[in-house]
């Protein structure tokens, strides 16, 4: 009986060896899926570095262009990369990267296609790299090619471990960054990247480490380089030059030409306290006047003037119930005109109040651009704040005088999507007479805030 106990013990911790085995993560499964993604990150640190070079090769973003044909070969040690891809339309690029360096070569049909226009000579070199980018967005256009430049993408912060699946026929586990990007990290043999995704849904195949790659030193000799503005008006000379430029200058930029104008009408929808609304709003800053008409799509319409440093306001009862909550309120202010510019609630405009404090408050709110793109048929970079996303952004136009054509703004349940129209027309804006005032410690109607005060 000893003899078969020891016969079935040892035959069942064979079996269980061979189980064991088949699990094992220590042998081919190099075990990143039982890591934290911190550990995982510092195992696919190390290992690129250990391998020193590697390729991506596919596709990625390149500006509000998705390329194609991307190759890419990256000195992890040196902090380097020179590549090729193309653009749509046919358009060839070249690029060499550093941490302090950005210069991509243009054909003449990627020049156009990047930089808008139709100008047929080739922008040869452009240096990035110098350019006064507050809002971060030239880095950004160039983030998907440029993987040395700043954070690397396999060593940033805050990744968080997702599923694992198959990559080429081989099991991977997937890391997600805040930003959408996400790595696919191989679960067998050497703990490297498989692939890159971006959010756009491009996506680069990371292969040959170890390989021999070229250096990117010389490559980003920026002599003879143009700067990313020069470039932009040797392909589009009627461009008004405001892509390319530091927020801060196109606010003023901006200013000037509203200023300029005098007035214009902007019209879209808009929250009104609680209630979604179609306004409109007609602004005389050479008079510093503004009449504000708007319909709650739940019903109800106000009226709001502002002029000579007053602010009247007239709704219908359905209006004052929506916007006040109060029957009795409602009833006795419906049809009224009333003066809230001492009211707790105050101007009612006031945080698009481009007439009392003047073209000027948006050098104040706005000091970071985007990307350009097209809008309705229009050329247009966005302008908006970098710290206070709520702020809003406004859609400049790029060609001709740099105005506003788009406002999209606030967060939440507080947004406004406003386009602007009729600049420099003559709008008769009449102040009320009769108005009731409303005290600071009376019932008023919130604040018409389309978009927060920055």
């Amino acid at each position: 009986m000893a003899l078969m106990r020891r016969c079935i013990a040892t035959c069942l911790a064979a079996l269980m060896s061979l189980m064991a085995a088949a699990c094992d993560d220590s042998g081919a499964n190099n075990g990143i899926s039982r890591m934290t993604s911190g550990e995982i990150q510092q195992s696919v640190t190390g290992n690129l570095r250990n391998a020193h070079t590697f390729h991506a090769t596919g596709s990625a973003a390149f500006g509000t262009f998705a390329v194609s044909d991307a190759d890419i070969s990256v000195d992890v040690v040196a902090q380097s990369e020179t590549g090729t891809a193309s653009l749509p339309g046919g358009g060839k690029i070249s690029f060499a990267f550093t941490p302090h360096s950005a210069v991509v070569t243009f054909d003449a049909a990627a020049g156009r296609a990047f930089f808008g226009g139709s100008g047929t000579t080739a922008p040869g070199c452009v240096d990035f790299g110098g350019v006064d980018d507050a809002s971060g967005a030239i880095a950004a256009s160039l983030a998907p090619l440029n993987l040395v430049r700043g954070e690397s993408p396999f060593i940033g912060t805050f990744w968080v471990k997702g599923a694992t699946h198959d990559v080429g026929g081989k099991d991977t586990q997937t890391l997600r960054a805040p930003d959408g990007r996400e790595i696919s990290v191989y679960t067998h043999g050497t703990a490297l990247p498989a692939q890159l995704t971006f959010p756009n849904g491009t996506t680069l195949a990371i292969t040959a480490p170890g390989g021999a790659v070229a250096s990117a030193t010389a490559a980003t000799t920026t002599s003879g380089c143009l700067t990313p503005k020069k470039a932009l008006l040797l392909m589009d000379p009627a461009s008004n030059g405001m892509t390319f430029t530091p927020g801060p200058d196109v606010a003023k930029a901006v200013e000037a030409a509203i200023t300029a104008k005098g007035s214009f009408d902007l019209k879209g929808v808009a929250d009104i306290g609680d209630s979604r609304a179609d306004v409109d709003i007609q602004y005389d800053g050479k008079n510093s006047r503004a009449l504000m008409t708007a319909h709650l799509q739940a019903g109800g319409d106000l009226t709001a003037v502002i002029a000579d440093g007053h602010t009247y306001l007239t709704m219908d009862e359905k209006a004052a119930l929506a916007l006040i909550g109060l029957d009795d309120a409602a009833r006795k202010l419906a049809g009224h005109c009333i003066d809230t510019t001492a009211s707790a609630s105050g101007n009612p405009l006031a945080s698009v109040d481009l007439v009392g404090s003047g073209p000027g408050s948006i050098g104040s709110k706005y000091n970071a651009v985007g990307l350009p793109h097209s809008d309705s048929g229009h050329g247009v970079v966005p302008l908006f704040a970098a710290d206070n996303q709520a702020a809003g952004i406004l859609d400049v136009l790029t060609h001709g005088d740099p105005l506003p054509m788009l406002l999209i703004t606030g967060s939440g349940n507080q947004t406004a999507t406003m386009a602007f129209s009729r600049w420099g027309e003559i709008f008769s804006i009449v102040a009320p007479t009769g108005c009731q005032v409303i005290a600071p410690s009376s019932t008023a109607p919130p604040r018409f805030t389309p978009f927060p005060e920055g």
